[in-house]
């Protein structure tokens, strides 16, 4: 897939991650930053899709899955009195981002 067609999938991961953090708020520092980092992590995940999306069976995969989970229901618990969708949105975008930077630095 052309560079252009992995940040075009990233722009629209990013709007959907905005989006869905614009139903609990309105804070443009909050969905700016969600709306960048969501982007970036789907710019590289669609530039490197195979060890993110499709390698099954390895354990790094599972207890990062299963850390950012957590961790990403930790923020919305602990921010504000209910349930905050975006700052959880964020938490998992940036893991998500890491992990895929992590996996694009290895692949080189």
């Amino acid at each position: 897939m052309p560079r252009t067609r992995h940040v075009l999938l990233g722009i629209v991961i990013g709007l959907v991650a905005a989006g869905l953090g614009a139903t609990d708020t309105h804070e443009p520092v909050l969905l700016g930053g969600l709306f960048v980092t969501a982007v970036a992590a789907g710019t590289l995940i669609a530039a490197n899709p195979t060890p993110v999306l499709y390698d099954r069976g390895s354990g790094v995969t599972a207890a990062f899955t299963g850390v950012s989970t957590l961790g990403a229901f930790a923020i919305a618990f602990g921010v504000g009195d209910g349930f905050a969708y975006a700052p959880a949105l964020l938490g998992l975008a940036l893991a998500w981002f890491g992990f895929a930077a992590g996996v694009a630095h290895a692949s080189e």
